[in-house]
């Protein structure tokens, strides 16, 4: 029995209430259910979704894409999360697409959500190049901070990438979005940029708090990020002395 088959037969069994038609009219193959898919709303769109997901065929992707494209806003993150969990080739160009292409904000929100998540290095450009935007909305900077964080979790400091990206979150400290502040210090603490040290000590001294729009503290971010940086540095040097 294919793998369609048998996850076909399970969603039978569990999922028949919120899917009737996997009983009525069970789909034949991976792009039936596809085509199906764009005509479901609410829990039947999420379990039909899933089923997608579960299958893990990077087939689905480019039709996955169309519908972030061009479906309906409330179902993008949802998708996008698919995309990212079965990745592939396809997955990276899809998602920058609709980002770059989109004018709109849900669509672009959950392209790059699922960027963040697919952390496929050549989205590294495009996303640098949006953070670096004042025009973009904040809350996408903020996001492209993180994504970009992960990125570059695995890339050696010296690298070039790196150093564009630690000028960039440096700059991201004066920005006027306290979201896009939080997300510079927390990138630069993450990656250990012993550089950011006197900008950081200097929001970790300030009065005023600076809070996000979540509620978080720059100031008290910038504290955590310095410890993160000077134990990181401590550990090194008596690595070297051993």
């Amino acid at each position: 029995m294919s793998l369609f088959a048998r996850t076909l037969a399970r969603y039978r069994k569990d999922h028949a209430d919120r899917l009737p038609f996997l009983n009525d009219s069970p789909p034949a193959d991976l792009p039936d259910l596809l085509r199906r898919l764009s005509t479901l709303q609410g829990e039947a769109f999420t379990a039909a979704l899933q089923l997608v997901s579960d299958l893990k065929d990077r087939e689905a992707v480019p039709v996955l894409i169309d519908l972030l494209a061009e479906g309906d806003p409330q179902q993008a993150e949802p998708l996008a999360h698919v995309i990212a969990t079965i990745g592939g080739r396809r997955a990276c160009p899809g998602l920058l697409r609709v980002l770059v292409e989109s004018d709109q904000p849900q669509r672009r929100w959950a392209a790059l959500y699922g960027l963040t998540w697919l952390m496929d290095s050549r989205a590294f450009r495009p996303l640098l190049k949006l953070f670096r935007d004042p025009r973009e909305p904040a809350s996408l900077r903020a996001q492209a901070a993180e994504a970009l964080t992960y990125l570059l979790s695995d890339v050696p400091s010296h690298d070039s990438p790196h150093d564009a990206a630690i000028d960039a979150f440096l700059a991201g400290l004066d920005d006027a979005s306290t979201d896009v502040q939080f997300w510079s210090v927390y990138a630069l603490g993450t990656l250990q940029a012993r550089r950011a040290l006197p900008k950081l000590r200097l929001i970790a001294c300030r009065a005023d708090e600076g809070l996000t729009s979540s509620g978080n503290s720059v100031r008290d971010e910038a504290q955590d990020a310095i410890q993160v940086i000077e134990q990181g540095y401590h550990a090194q040097a008596r690595s070297r002395d051993c």
